[in-house]
């Protein structure tokens, strides 16, 4: 039988990453993370094309994320977090038209999000993208309102400035969105909507005093 699904997640492995793991050609599913594995990502690995779902988050990466991961076109679910990533948030990333769930916070990554969130194939399929916890800054974009299928939104804890856009109460599908511990300042009530607000599970951001915001369920 061909290896498509390897699970070696929440133990103690050291080292770098075999490029051995990828030779069969088959592998969907690769569950790597909370170890303590070091170094780069092998090339062998962004050529595995058949890979869907990937995590390597809570480990000893570092360096900043590759433009690499585009090779990965079946990819639906990538987790980055807690890697020690840092420079840039590679526009590339959002090329990926099968992309359901992105998550890299608690990186180090900086500048701003980059306009292939709302120009690339992945608009369209992302439904959690959380950037949480990284050193990312500028304006939030109205653009946000086109990724019409997105039910989870973390940027809190970066260095976000400006208003809430309020085409953000547009994306009927949203179920939890994260903004607290920015900048963010101006009225998001927007949000409080009758159709909006039933359905958000969590809506958090800096509501004690920078933002209004009436129906947020947690204000930092």
């Amino acid at each position: 039988d061909k290896l498509r699904t390897l699970e070696l997640g929440h133990n103690k492995l050291t080292g770098t990453i075999p490029s051995t793991l990828f030779t069969s050609g088959t592998l969907r599913h690769l569950l790597l993370n909370d170890n303590f594995l070091t170094g780069e990502l092998p090339k062998e690995l962004f050529e595995t094309l058949s890979l869907q779902q990937l995590h390597l988050g809570d480990n000893d990466f570092g360096g900043e994320i590759s433009s690499s991961f585009e090779k990965l076109r079946g990819l639906r679910a990538l987790f980055l977090p807690n890697i020690g990533f840092t420079g840039s948030l590679p526009g590339s990333l959002f090329m990926l038209s099968k992309l359901e769930y992105l998550s890299i916070e608690g990186n180090k990554v900086e500048g701003t999000i980059p306009t292939e969130l709302f120009d690339g194939a992945s608009k369209e399929s992302l439904i959690y993208l959380n950037l949480g916890f990284n050193e990312l800054a500028g304006g939030m974009s109205s653009r946000f309102a086109e990724l019409t299928r997105l039910q989870f939104l973390g940027l809190n804890d970066n260095y976000f400035t400006g208003t809430i856009p309020s085409s953000l109460g547009e994306i009927s599908s949203l179920t939890k969105v994260f903004l607290q511990n920015n900048a963010f300042f101006g009225n998001a009530n927007f949000m409080c909507a009758n159709d909006i607000s039933e359905q958000l599970g969590a809506l958090e951001m800096d509501c004690k005093e920078e933002v209004t915001c009436s129906c947020c369920t947690f204000c930092n």
